[in-house]
């Protein structure tokens, strides 16, 4: 089984991931287990719209990236273990 401080690396790299969107988007957590950023105001569903986010969870580190499932192209390139 994972270790504690494998899951933080692993949420580390996700979160390096995100990052780079920061400055377009809404920062919503940056915690040493979890990070979430929204998308800008939409008139459609009159919130901001969840973007994307990395968290540390009792068993396992999860990702979430929102855009995969307007645009699955995305995936392409992805590793099968991703």
């Amino acid at each position: 089984m994972a270790k504690e401080e494998d899951f933080q690396a692993v949420f580390e790299r996700l979160r390096s991931m995100l990052q780079p969107y920061e400055p377009d988007l809404a920062l919503k957590a940056d915690s040493s287990g979890n990070y979430s950023l929204d998308a800008a105001y939409s008139e459609k569903y009159q919130r901001e719209v969840f973007f994307g986010s990395a968290h540390i969870k009792k068993n396992y580190v999860s990702y979430y990236l929102m855009p995969v499932y307007i645009f699955p192209d995305l995936l392409e390139g992805l590793s099968v273990g991703l």
